[in-house]
């Protein structure tokens, strides 16, 4: 039972089945002791406050960090209503919280999670879930600034050199085709499947990740399509087996080098990068826009949903170990395991190693999962449910938004007949695949040129602008320079703002105009670089 009722000083509290959710007495200096203690003189650029009920706390927090930006969670629609911010979440919004929270926290840097003792004991099954989504966000916050940081640098190098040398891009489709689309994971439940796949090939488009295509080949499966994501050198190295077969691929201009060499034409998507998508503008190709995920998976999931009309169906997702084993075999990864053992580091022991440092911890119904793995699986338990999603032979991971089917299920699904098939034209639309119009490497090659050129300008007048006015500020005003530094140098922009929080606007904009000036010194060697070719 509810009762919002007034406090002894006249403010108001709340009590939930006989229990006080605030003071009885005096809920402000209830809050503002809580908001010193948890605090705790902290400078923090945001507060995600889970448990916010009727705004106590978040206006106590407030006044201790009057520069802060609040994010307010609420447990209990009806007791928010009563004195709840509306620009926060409450389970009458009508939005799924772990998308809420997305949205409204962009970074974890200068990121506080407080949460009201009392709402977490009187709501427990809403504190749990709320803590489960935050966890999750982090995860994913962490990791992309984690991956950025790392690899932001070869994404850009990528986007340039990948645009120079991909001389045939097919057309996207214009309308979703009418067969199945199976995506092949690597997982080591793949091998349990490949008979029946066999058996089912014509009545399927077969979708593939990069690290199933070696087994897929081993069993005589040419996938229709290859997504790919990953910028690095694995990840091209496990397409080798499609050379010369004429199988496309669809990436980001960020993803791997190479793709130019497999022969069967890319299907360019756009992500959220605006230099990126500056370069896909100056040619005036209608990229399918895939926001990246943090997972190949999520994005060939969300690019085959808009594919056809019919199931999307994983095999081998697993998002866990197999005691030992983490992908189907052959696999490039487990075959670079094969390669370097000897007497000294004998196989079994190379693969229990590998094993427990890419998932440690053993899950509930067996297998094994790690960091990685539970951030990717998080991802998908987040997703709302789509009844055309489907996962084969499914894991001890569970993933709610994917419906379970067994093998004599797949045959049922796919029983029923296309209109055409997709065997030859992965994107499910008749007609030429190539993009007309789409430029030789020449006129490639003066694009670039030109575009360097004007992003080496821009950046260097916002260098100047930061160091005249003694602030970053600028940096956030100019989406696509913000995005070739983030991406040049996440770490130390991230530093940049954190100094903004800590220690003041000067040393922050001295940090972020020496990224810009090394960003600038970078364009001006590429173009250099182009200048040299013919």
């Amino acid at each position: 039972m509810l009762e919002i009722l007034p406090a002894r000083s006249g403010q108001l509290t709340a009590r939930v089945g006989g229990m006080y959710l605030h003071s009885p007495y005096d809920p402000q200096t209830e809050a503002r002791r809580f908001a010193a203690n948890r605090l705790a003189g902290a400078n923090p650029a945001t507060v995600l406050l889970l448990g916010a009920e009727l705004g106590h706390a978040g206006n106590a927090i407030r006044r201790a960090c009057p520069g802060a930006r609040l994010v307010a969670v609420y447990y209990d629609a009806q007791i928010a209503a009563h004195g709840g911010d509306p620009q926060g979440w409450s389970p009458a919004s009508g939005e799924p919280l772990l998308r809420f929270l997305r949205r409204s926290l962009p970074e974890a840097e200068g990121l506080a999670v407080l949460e009201w003792p009392a709402s977490a004991r009187l709501f427990p099954g809403a504190s749990l879930e709320a803590r489960r989504q935050t966890a999750q966000l982090l995860r994913e916050l962490r990791g992309g600034l984690a991956t950025t940081a790392a690899v932001g640098r070869r994404w850009l190098r990528n986007c340039l050199d990948n645009f120079l040398g991909i001389d045939r891009v097919l057309s996207p489709a214009q309308r979703p085709g009418d067969l199945p689309i199976l995506i092949a994971a690597s997982g080591p439940s793949l091998q349990s499947v490949l008979p029946a796949l066999g058996r089912l090939r014509e009545r399927i488009a077969l979708w593939a990740l990069p690290s199933a295509v070696e087994c897929l080949g081993a069993h005589g499966l040419e996938p229709d399509l290859v997504v790919l994501t990953d910028p690095g050198w694995y990840a091209m190295a496990h397409l080798e087996p499609l050379r010369c077969l004429g199988t496309p691929v669809a990436m980001p201009l960020s993803a791997a080098l190479g793709a130019w060499n497999l022969g069967g034409g890319v299907l360019l998507l756009a992500q959220e990068a605006a230099y990126e998508n500056a370069v896909l503008a100056a040619v005036a190709y209608p990229a399918v826009t895939v926001l990246p995920q943090g997972t190949v998976a999520a994005t060939a999931m969300e690019l085959a949903l808009r594919s056809t009309r019919r199931e999307v169906i994983f095999a081998g997702l697993d998002l866990c170990y197999r005691d030992l084993n983490g992908h189907a075999r052959p696999n490039l990864f487990e075959r670079t395991l094969d390669c370097g053992s000897d007497r000294l580091q004998p196989l079994d022991h190379r693969r229990f190693a590998w094993a427990a440092a890419q998932a440690p911890r053993r899950l509930p119904g067996g297998g094994r999962t790690g960091l990685a793995l539970e951030t990717y699986a998080g991802w998908f338990a987040s997703r709302p449910a789509e009844p055309r999603l489907y996962r084969l032979l499914p894991s001890p991971v569970a993933l709610p938004s994917l419906r379970p089917l067994d093998l004599p299920g797949l045959a049922r699904l796919t029983a029923v007949p296309a209109r055409r098939s997709l065997r030859r034209d992965p994107r499910g639309r008749a007609g030429a695949p190539w993009q007309a119009g789409y430029p030789d490497r020449p006129a490639r090659l003066r694009i670039l040129r030109g575009l360097l050129e004007a992003w080496q300008r821009r950046v260097g007048e916002l260098r100047s602008r930061i160091e005249a006015a003694g602030s970053p500020a600028a940096l956030d005003g100019d989406p696509l320079a913000s995005s070739l530094a983030t991406h040049f140098d996440a770490a130390r922009l991230a530093e940049a703002r954190r100094v903004l929080r800590t220690r003041g606007r000067e040393t922050a904009a001295a940090k972020a105009a020496a990224v810009l000036l090394d960003l600038e010194g970078f364009l001006a060697a590429r173009r250099a670089r182009l200048d040299a070719l013919p």
